[in-house]
């Protein structure tokens, strides 16, 4: 997959889950067939992944190419805006 293409299904996040989810979300990385997803809490870990099928398909459809699985990693917002890293993971 070239740069652009990555670029573009990273881009692509927001579209397919929503402006709520994407709120809550945001596409990270690209690599290795793995989309890492970072998530600001654990109802919208929960959420995303009961979703997973339906992201998928829209990925499928958009870049028939790509095979991927989607990893969400939940990160809490500080009160000053910054992420900080949580313990949870999710790999789906």
């Amino acid at each position: 997959m070239t740069k652009i293409e990555t670029s573009r299904a990273l881009i692509a996040w927001s579209k397919y889950v929503g402006d709520s989810a994407a709120a809550q979300s945001q596409a990270i990385r690209l690599r290795a067939g793995t989309l890492t997803v970072k998530v600001t809490s654990p109802l919208w870990m929960q959420q995303l992944s009961l979703l997973k099928g339906k992201i998928l398909q829209h990925y499928r459809r958009d870049f028939p190419g790509l095979k991927i699985k989607i990893f969400f990693s939940l990160v809490r917002r500080s009160n000053s805006g910054a992420s900080k890293p949580a313990s949870s993971a999710l790999s789906c």
